[in-house]
Formats: structure tokens, sequence, C-alpha cells
């Protein structure tokens, strides 16, 4: 239904069957209850029709007609229906009780049934403001629910949480460390951790990837077990002497993030996050890592993002020493043949 032909239903001089559904919805489960829904509404238009009308009505483009007619919850409570009559009485399936939402042909056709015999009193003030009350109340408390289950799912797919958990700094980390006061060489004058992030961070001629995390005890027990690799990314980095690399760090716990790099971290809800701030290419929105808590993905990633191109040399993802053993234990799992 809508409001070109609106006026030919009412016309007819009989009540109207009204259904809100969501007819834009993007869930495959929600398009199919439409369908659904569209076939039981025609075989109980059929039985009624010489006393009823039925229509549907696209919730998206009419959720503000929806309390007209005694229905509560808007776009979150459908499929819903109510009887329409002229003198503005209410008529709506009961939201209350009925909390599985059932809408089956008998449960429509009973209230079709009471409505047409008399039994169906129109709603009242009272019982408009009761279920406006509980109806809002239960789909709030049911998003929540979702958001709860939503965030414990996000924790058990925590892609960080594996090996050795560390702390950060200590004579082991060379990582730029930008929520600190840093000296600016005065006897009595420190800049400001915005100075000092603006003025690594937002050099042009660098690209400078920034851990963001948190250093207070339990708050982020995922940034300690990144610690150890993003270490170890930072030495190695420092020993390749690639001069337009920074691997630097920003503690939240410390001091709050930038205003725009804050408002990315608080959309996400997550604590490790790697962002890159590309050599010539300052303005967000930023590249953010996904892949693994590990060396060498942490560094085909940035040499495959980085605005100023570098090279690569081969196992830089170990020292000398690493490498002797990395290509010992090769050596002895395809090499060398058989003396059999």
């Amino acid at each position: 239904m809508n409001p070109h032909n609106f006026q030919t239903y009412e016309n007819l001089g009989l009540p109207m069957y009204l259904t809100f559904l969501d007819y834009e919805a993007k869930k495959k489960s929600m398009r199919k209850k439409n369908r659904k829904m569209i076939k039981i509404l025609n075989q109980v238009a059929e039985k009624y029709k010489n006393e009823i009308k039925f229509a549907t009505v696209n919730v998206r483009k009419y959720e503000d007609k929806m309390n007209a007619l005694g229905l509560y919850g808007g776009i979150d409570a459908v499929p819903c229906s109510a009887i329409n009559v002229d003198g503005g009485k209410m008529y709506p399936l009961d939201q209350i009780n009925n909390k599985k939402n059932v809408m089956n042909k008998v449960y429509i056709s009973n209230f079709i049934n009471e409505f047409l015999a008399g039994r169906i009193k129109p709603m009242g003030l009272k019982k408009q403001q009761e279920t406006a009350k509980i109806i809002n109340k239960r789909i709030n408390d049911k998003k929540l629910k979702k958001k709860e289950k939503k965030n414990v799912d996000q924790k058990k797919k925590i892609k960080y949480r594996k090996g050795i958990r560390e702390k950060y700094g200590g004579k082991d980390d060379d990582i730029i460390h930008l929520s600190r006061m840093q000296s600016d060489g005065n006897d009595d004058g420190k800049t400001t951790t915005i100075d000092t992030f603006k003025k690594i961070a937002l050099d042009e001629t660098k690209d400078v990837l920034i851990l963001f995390h948190d250093s207070r005890p339990d708050k982020c027990i995922d940034c300690e077990y990144l610690a150890p690799y993003y270490k170890k990314l930072a030495r190695r980095f420092k020993y390749l002497k690639i001069p337009s690399v920074v691997i630097a760090r920003f503690d939240v716990g410390n001091e709050p993030a930038p205003a725009n790099i804050n408002a990315q971290i608080s959309a996400s809800n997550k604590l490790p996050m790697i962002f890159l701030f590309k050599a010539f290419n300052k303005n967000p929105p930023f590249l953010i890592y996904s892949g693994a808590a590990k060396v060498r993905p942490m560094m085909d990633w940035l040499h495959k993002n980085a605005g100023i191109k570098f090279d690569l040399p081969e196992l830089a993802q170990f020292d000398e020493v690493q490498k002797e053993k990395f290509k010992d234990q090769v050596e002895m799992l395809y090499g060398g043949g058989s003396d059999l």
C-alpha cells in the first residue's frame, strides 16, 4: 500500500487488514519470512474477501504510520499487523503476549473472526502506553543481548592471543614511543605528545607504522601477546637500515590518541591496532593491518603498502644466526638426498 492506492482501498468501505513488512531487508532470512507472510495473507484474504481488504505496507517508508494503528517497535517489530477502520480506532494484533511474533494462518483468522464478531475492543490510551513501553524495552534488550554476544564472539576469535606475553619498553625495545614526553633540546622544555606525534607520524618523507595499544594492567592482554612480534619487527627494520621506514607505538593507556585516530579506535572497539601513515599521503582514512601477528606477514604488508618503495632481502625476518638455523632445518627436511 502507498499514498497512490490508499484512496482506492478506502473507497471500498471495508476495514483494512494492514501488515507492515521490510521490503528492503538485506538478510536472506527476512526476505524468506516476507514471502511466507505474503503467501499466508493471500490465503486468509481469499477467505474474507467480502468482509475485509488486505494490504502490505513497506515499513521503511511508512514506519511513522505504525503508532497511529497501535503498533510499536518500528522496523525491529515487523512483521506486525493491525486493522484500519474509519474514526481512528485501533485494532492491532497483540504484540505483548505474542512474544515469538507468531503470524500464521490460524492466528490471523482467529483475530479477524473475533473482530468481525465485535469481541475485540479498540486499544485505549493506557493500553497504548503499556504496549509502547513493553515492546520498546523488549527490542532494546534483544539488541543489547545481540551486541554482548557479538563481543563474546569477537573475543573468541582473537588472532593475537598466541605465544608469549610481554610488556613494551625495556632494553630490547627499539620501537619509537609516541605517547611519552620527548625532550626538545631545551633545558626546561619538553614537547607535548601531540607535537611529537605530528613530527614523526606526519613526516611526509617517512612510512610510519604505529601500533596503538594499552599498557594498563589487564586492559589489553592481546597487546601483550603482540609485543614480542612487534618488538622483533622494529629490530629487524633497524638492522636493515631502511631510512624511509619508522616503527612506532602509541600507548593509549598513557594518553588518548589524536582525535581522528581515537575515533577509528572507538568505532572498532578493539586493541591492538596497527596503522600505516604512508609517505606523501598523510590523510585519513589510514590503512589498518589485519593480518597475522607474525613478523614476516607484517613486513610484507608494509613492503606492499609503503609510499616509498624499498627492497626486502630474503628471510628478512631473521637475523644471521636465525637464518643459519632456518637453512639447516630446511636442509634436514628437504635436502641432502639419502645414503640408502
